[in-house]
């Protein structure tokens, strides 16, 4: 465990360490983004936030990426989406939510302003934060 996170849990806040693959881009290898994931898992991040390749529109391209996530990083590590801002990245950006929801993420990370998620992302949480 990390010095930050240990001394996160002596302090006893209620804090949950979360940390990102493939940030910004996304356009890492998956088993980049995978280890990546792994290895913050292993040095105490109990959520890990995914950035895509916004040039994907195949969700079956996602789906296979996240599965792997998933793999690397099974539960109780819950797996969020951070969705392109990007207007123009839409396409991509709906197939990446759909498959982030078959591959068990628990949430979309959108950025406040970026394109509507809901119906694609349903059942999924939608949290907005400035990134």
């Amino acid at each position: 465990m990390t010095l930050v996170v240990q001394l996160l849990k002596e302090s006893q806040l209620p804090v949950i360490v979360v940390s990102v693959a493939g940030y910004p881009t996304g356009r890492h290898h998956t088993l980049i983004k995978a280890s990546e994931a792994r290895l913050a898992v292993q040095s105490g991040a109990e959520e890990i936030w995914v950035s895509v390749d916004d040039t994907i529109t195949d969700s079956n391209t996602h789906l296979s990426e996240f599965i792997t996530i998933r793999e690397a990083c099974p539960d109780p590590i819950e797996l969020g989406l951070i969705a392109p801002a990007d207007a123009n990245a839409e396409p991509s950006a709906q197939s990446a939510v759909q498959a982030a929801s078959l591959a068990a993420f628990q949430r979309i990370v959108s950025t406040p302003g970026a394109p509507a998620f809901e119906e694609a992302a349903s059942p999924l949480e939608i949290v907005e934060v400035d990134l």
